[in-house]
This record gives C-alpha cells, sequence and structure tokens, in this order.
C-alpha cells in the first residue's frame, strides 16, 4: 500500500504537467490570432515604452509550424514579418523559431484563456516584450 502510494506520488506531477503543455497547445492550435497590443519596455531606469496595437495576426499548426503576418514600427523602423516559423511549448511557455524573425523567442504565458493570451518575453539589454492575442 505505502509503495503504491508511493509511486502515485512520484507521477502526479508528471500527468499534470503533461496535462498544462497539452491544453495550452490545443488553445493556440487552430483558428487565427490577431496580435492586439505589443509593448516594448527597454527595460532602463527612465523606462521607455514602446507601444502598438494590431500590428498583424499569427496562426499555430497542429504539426507545430505556423504562419505569421506582421506588420510594426520599432523605434522609427518598419519592421515586416510574414514569415513561417515552427514552435513547440510547455505547460507555461511558447518558442517559436524561425531565421530573421523578430518574434523567434521563448514566451512566457502570463494568461491563457480561450479567446485571449498574454505573453511575455525578456531578453537581457533588449528589454520585455509583452504581446496580448485576442482571436
Amino acid at each position: 500500500m505505502i509503495k503504491t502510494f508511493f509511486y502515485l506520488a512520484l507521477l502526479l506531477p508528471f500527468l499534470f504537467a503533461c496535462s498544462a503543455e497539452k491544453k495550452l497547445a490545443n488553445r493556440v492550435v487552430g483558428s487565427e490570432w490577431r496580435i492586439s497590443n505589443f509593448e516594448i519596455d527597454d527595460g532602463r531606469p527612465r523606462r521607455e515604452r514602446t507601444q502598438a496595437q494590431n500590428i498583424g495576426t499569427i496562426q499555430f499548426n497542429e504539426n507545430f509550424t505556423g504562419v505569421k503576418n506582421i506588420r510594426l514600427n520599432v523605434m522609427g523602423q518598419n519592421t515586416t514579418d510574414d514569415r513561417p516559423f515552427t514552435w513547440q511549448n510547455t505547460g507555461q511557455s511558447i518558442s517559436i523559431r524561425g531565421a530573421g524573425s523578430y518574434f523567434a523567442k521563448t514566451w512566457i504565458v502570463l494568461k491563457n484563456r480561450k479567446n485571449f493570451q498574454q505573453w511575455q518575453s525578456s531578453e537581457g539589454n533588449d528589454g520585455i516584450k509583452i504581446m496580448e492575442l485576442r482571436r
């Protein structure tokens, strides 16, 4: 009896971890997400912020590929990102991979809802980026 309880206690965290991972993947896959808000905080003491609304769309496919159509002006530089990408996730993050993509990084999922996602990424000197997605 004690042995069974011990093995169950060891397996329980893995069962929940897989569940959170699958739940996040199921939520993002399918329909197109609109990037309703994108914010950059440079992380310096004076805290310069750049914010843009409705900068484009991103879609995650079931086979861990995706497409994006993004138009963004960052610090006076116009950026277009319509490159395909691959992605993977854990229960708390989504990693987007793709050469030359401004959005290719690991994003921490702050809010995971059916029709709303809020993600954050930080890269040391590059500051903090926050992205909000809506269906």
